[in-house]
Parts: C-alpha cells; sequence; structure tokens
C-alpha cells in the first residue's frame, strides 16, 4: 500500500506561514548541524511571497551564513522582469538581508539554455551525493491547479527527464526547472498551499490519488501546509486543523 504524505491543516494562511517557517528553521539548523551547510531549493509564484516576507522579518533566526540557495524552477525571462522567480524573490527577500547566503544559485537566463543548464548541473554537483545524484537538504514547492510542482507539468517532456534539470514549454515563457530524480532525493520537501481556489486539487492529489505530477513526490519526506482554505475539501476525519 503506498504511503501518505504528512498533511498539515492550519486554521488561516497566517497559521500555515507560522508554521512553515518554524519547519524550515529547525530543518536548516538540523542540517547545518550535521553537514556545516543547508542547500534550500525555493519556489515562484505567489504563494510563497508572505513566507519570504516573513523570513526577511525574522532574518536573525535563519542561518544565512551557511545556506546555499538553489531555484526549483525559473521562467526563460530577465531577472529583472515581474515574471522571474528569482527577481521576485531577491526583491522580496534577498535585499532584505543583512548578512547574505554563503552561495545564490539563480538560473542564468541572459544566455542559451544549453549553458543555463550546464551552469546548474555544475553548481548541484557541488552537493553531497546519493546514487549520483545531488541531495538537497530542503525542496520548497507550491502546487498548481493543475497538479504542476516546480515546471513539472502533466504531460510535459520535461515530466519524465532523467537528467537533474530540464527545459521545456510552460505558461508565459519556457521553463528551467529541477527534475524528479532531484525531487525524489531531496531529505525534505515541503509544500505550501494557500486559497479556496487550490481545494480542488489538493483534493485529486491527497484523496483520490489521481496520477498528478505532484502526486509523485516521495511521500516519506513530504509534508504539505494547508490553510483551511485549501483543505476545504479534504476529509476531516482524516486531517484535523492545527
Amino acid at each position: 500500500m503506498k504511503s501518505s504524505p504528512t498533511v498539515q491543516r492550519h486554521v488561516d494562511r497566517a497559521a500555515a506561514l507560522q508554521a512553515i517557517e518554524q519547519w524550515l528553521t529547525q530543518i536548516a539548523v538540523w542540517s547545518i548541524a550535521d553537514h556545516g551547510l543547508v542547500s534550500l531549493a525555493l519556489t515562484g509564484g505567489h504563494t510563497p511571497l508572505p513566507l519570504y516576507e516573513r523570513m526577511a522579518a525574522a532574518q536573525k533566526a535563519w542561518p544565512w551564513a551557511d545556506t546555499v540557495l538553489f531555484w526549483g524552477d525559473e521562467r526563460d525571462v530577465p531577472p529583472h522582469s515581474p515574471d522571474s522567480n528569482f527577481g521576485t524573490c531577491e526583491r522580496t527577500l534577498l535585499t532584505q538581508l543583512a548578512t547574505p547566503p554563503r552561495a545564490i544559485h539563480a538560473w542564468r537566463t541572459s544566455g542559451p539554455p544549453s549553458a543555463a543548464l550546464a551552469d546548474y548541473r555544475h553548481a548541484l554537483a557541488t552537493l553531497p551525493q546519493r546514487d549520483g545524484i545531488p541531495v538537497l537538504d530542503i525542496v520548497l514547492l507550491g502546487v498548481g491547479a493543475d497538479g504542476h510542482v516546480a515546471s513539472l507539468f502533466p504531460a510535459s517532456p520535461q515530466l519524465d527527464a532523467r537528467d537533474w534539470v530540464a527545459y521545456g514549454p510552460g505558461p508565459i515563457a519556457p521553463r528551467y526547472t529541477l527534475t524528479f530524480p532531484l525531487l525524489e532525493h531531496a531529505h525534505h520537501i515541503a509544500v505550501l498551499v494557500t486559497g479556496t481556489d487550490k481545494a480542488p486539487i489538493v483534493r485529486k492529489i491527497l484523496v483520490e490519488r489521481q496520477a498528478l505530477p505532484a502526486s509523485r513526490l516521495p511521500a516519506d519526506r513530504t509534508v504539505w501546509f494547508l490553510d483551511r482554505d485549501a483543505a476545504s475539501l479534504l476529509n476531516d476525519e482524516d486531517h484535523r486543523d492545527i
């Protein structure tokens, strides 16, 4: 029988943000105690922006000097574009930090895709590996209304890529993305989902277990952080409010 991921259903968005911030910080501290750094892959979109604002406000609680940052995916747009995941995070979080991260690995969208993919492979290769695949300490993800995570969309060519990174079509612009081999080897995965518009896809993934990209995340290492709205179509007997 397939195992189920850990699901935390919180009373509102603020409670979900507080919980995921505390969880991320604890994992970061553990990772640094174990091997001297924490590698963190951030996510894009609007959902994590309040989380990044909280992390900026509470920056003294996070070990930034020992943090190596990656991004799970990126649109093929300039970093100053409003559609850039890195650019949005830079404005919301990175420029607010008194202590910069040890390393920041943004996707280099200024050149050809082959060069950007090679650059990211090189950056990932600096991490510890298991079975020849780099191991990220933490991957932060959101989930799309179609069930995609990172830029791994249903029926997209990058969905089944065996390389560490991939480039392919996506809304707004073509996308760079980490692939399932990377996600499946990560130590910890956190999925943040808020709002009633995400309730149907949350149910499809967590209750109906439809064959969607987000359903492929390793259940034993994935924690879902939901507010009450996103969790409104879950079964009460299976998932209780926190």
